[in-house]
């Protein structure tokens, strides 16, 4: 009899645990939901994206307003990089390249050559405002006009550790203004002893969430990052 007890006191928390578990989950699905159904939808004549694209010949560090959004720890690639997840509205914009020498850098030093060999053999950076278009072969509808897009690259003038360059860039037709970031504090004025532990406070929460299985509460933290970036990118409700 005591056994049977037991048994019934068990399946009654299994239910127990398992009613609270739908209803987050439930909850959960009714936000994304609402969400989805409030994500903008822009007409495809103002889906305008912003793209930074680059014949490399060294590593390099690419900020944009000061956020590292690209790097590369080897030497000679060309890539393209989106800025939209990253451009919370129209306006003036600060972008900026470090330069760093080659894996195989005598004394570790970027050398004038590095940069600029020849009219030829150089790196370029381009500045490109472009319209997507998925039924195109290339993604975009119009064609880029490079020397209108280029940015001037100047060498060092002679050898040394990093060489940086910044450049003003101008983004005018975004269709969204998004909060972002925007009331977010300068870490840099902050305690940092202070904001250290912070830090390690909130990565040991992070850790436990995902330890215990809690992941629906672990993915409510990105939402508002998830729902931005969706808007950014011109995501379709069934994408998002």
């Amino acid at each position: 009899m005591n056994r049977i007890i037991i048994y019934l006191v068990l399946a009654l928390l299994c239910m127990q645990c398992c009613t609270q578990k739908n209803s987050q989950e439930l909850k959960t699905e009714k936000g994304l939901i609402a969400m989805k159904d409030s994500l903008p939808q822009y007409p495809k004549e103002k889906q305008y994206s912003y793209i930074v694209h680059m014949n490399t010949k060294t590593p390099y560090e690419l900020y944009l307003d000061d956020i590292l959004i690209e790097w590369q720890t080897e030497s000679g690639f060309s890539e393209s990089i989106e800025l939209n997840p990253y451009l919370l509205r129209n306006g003036a914009h600060r972008l900026k390249i470090r330069f760093l020498p080659r894996e195989s850098a005598k004394e570790n030093l970027v050398h004038p050559q590095d940069i600029i060999y020849d009219k030829d053999t150089k790196w370029n950076i381009y500045f490109i405002e472009l319209k997507k278009d998925a039924s195109d072969a290339l993604g975009y509808s119009q064609p880029i006009d490079y020397a209108k897009a280029e940015l001037e690259i100047v060498a060092p003038p002679t050898d040394i550790p990093v060489w940086e360059q910044e450049w003003d860039i101008e983004v005018k037709n975004l269709p969204y203004d998004l909060r972002g970031w925007r009331d977010g504090e300068d870490l840099l004025k902050l305690d940092q002893e202070e904001l250290k532990k912070e830090v390690v406070t909130f990565y040991n929460h992070l850790r436990n969430l995902l330890h215990e299985g809690k992941i629906i509460e672990f993915m409510e933290l990105n939402k508002r990052l998830d729902f931005e970036t969706g808007i950014s990118m011109y995501n379709t409700p069934e994408v998002y």
